[in-house]
């Protein structure tokens, strides 16, 4: 297989792998009963086998496949400098602090995509990549937003601040509620989730304009991150 190239599996992921024109496609490997899935453009491409084979063809894959697979070039995402430059009134960005599980990360990204996140950004050391159990978690919405990854999390804040992005920091030991913050006073804004086991990290917290929390049950002592992403994002999406 070549560099830079892997096999991406499920139905949603690979049909919007497939719809993606900034995706190079190298081949796709499908079952009888999935061919209608694949575009017409790309039949000189497809190869329909068994699903014994593709299991075999793709078995160190710990995942259930759907009868699909694309192999494709890793896509190529924007700098932050690139992002910036991007002309919008209102911006939504998801930052993730040392976030390490993709299925997590995957999660993410179908709530960006459901509250219109304009980019998810993450560090390149000590975070997940583009990876097929990403992508697959993601269910196609990996296609959707621009994943900016960067070597410092705190100097990359520091730029969004500059630019006119207020950031939120969320933290299950906050003094102030979500709900407390009103979207509508800010245009530009940043949501910095913290990792599964740890949360923020004290750096990244300390360049935070707000630390807020999820009101919630006292009797449960913290949700997951994809789903405290989802409540998060619900409210600050809200016009």
């Amino acid at each position: 297989m070549e560099k830079n190239t892997h096999w991406l599996y499920g139905k949603h992921n690979c049909l919007a792998v497939l719809k993606n024109p900034n995706r190079l496609i190298k081949k796709i490997l499908v079952t009888k009963s999935n061919r209608r899935l694949v575009p017409s453009t790309f039949v000189n491409k497809t190869e329909v086998i068994e699903n014994k084979q593709l299991a075999a063809i793709l078995k160190n894959h710990d995942a259930v496949i759907q009868g699909i697979a694309v192999l494709t070039e890793l896509l190529k995402q924007p700098g932050l400098d690139n992002f910036i430059d991007i002309n919008k009134a209102k911006r939504l960005v998801v930052i993730l602090d040392q976030i390490l599980d993709p299925q997590n990360v995957g999660g993410i990204f179908r709530s960006a995509a459901a509250f219109s996140v304009d980019a998810v950004m993450t560090t390149i050391d000590n975070s997940p990549h583009e990876t097929p159990s990403l992508t697959k978690s993601a269910a196609g919405t990996f296609e959707l937003i621009p994943f900016i990854r960067v070597v410092n999390l705190v100097q990359s804040i520091e730029i969004l601040k500059k630019h006119g992005f207020w950031v939120i920091g969320l933290d299950g030991e906050a003094e102030n509620y979500l709900n407390t913050f009103n979207p509508v006073s800010y245009n530009k804004i940043v949501l910095v989730l913290g990792s599964e086991e740890k949360g923020l990290r004290p750096l990244t917290k300390k360049h935070c304009d707000f630390i807020l929390k999820i009101p919630m049950n006292q009797a449960v002592e913290s949700l997951n991150v994809s789903c405290a992403a989802a409540i998060a994002l619900y409210h600050l999406s809200i016009k």
